[in-house]
C-alpha cells in the first residue's frame, strides 16, 4: 500500500447508552404465565413503560428470559409466575435484584387459533 495508512478504530458504545426498541414483539417460549399467557402466544413488551404492582414483566436472569408478575411486598420485590409449578423469585436486597435485568412490561398477548 502506498501513501499514508489511516487507522480506523471501532468503539462500542457503553451499555448505559445502548437502547432497546420501545416495543418488542416476541413469542412466549414457556408455560410459566399459563393460563394467562400460553407457550406460543405472541406478546408485546414495552421497554420504556414503568411497571406497577401486579404487571407482567419480562426479565433476563443471565441465562434466559423470564415472564413474571411483579409485586412489592414487605421491602422485597417478588416475581411470581401464574403457573404454580414455578417457584417465586424473591429479592430482598440490591445484590439479588442486580442479578436480574428488567426488559419491560408485557402490554399485550395474542393467541393463535
Amino acid at each position: 500500500m502506498t501513501g499514508t495508512q489511516e487507522q480506523v478504530q471501532t468503539v462500542a458504545p457503553p451499555m448505559e447508552k445502548a437502547k432497546l426498541r420501545e416495543r418488542l414483539e416476541l413469542i412466549a417460549q414457556t408455560d410459566e404465565m399459563s393460563p394467562t399467557i400460553q407457550k406460543g402466544d405472541d406478546i408485546t413488551v414495552n421497554t420504556e413503560k414503568e411497571f406497577a404492582n401486579g404487571d407482567i414483566v419480562l426479565l433476563f436472569d443471565g441465562e434466559k428470559a423470564l415472564m413474571r408478575r411483579i409485586y412489592d411486598k414487605n421491602k422485597c420485590v417478588v416475581f411470581t409466575a401464574d403457573n404454580k409449578e414455578y417457584e417465586p423469585i424473591i429479592c430482598c436486597n440490591d445484590e439479588e435484584l442486580d442479578k436480574l435485568l428488567y426488559i419491560g412490561v408485557v402490554t399485550n398477548s395474542r393467541r393463535k387459533i
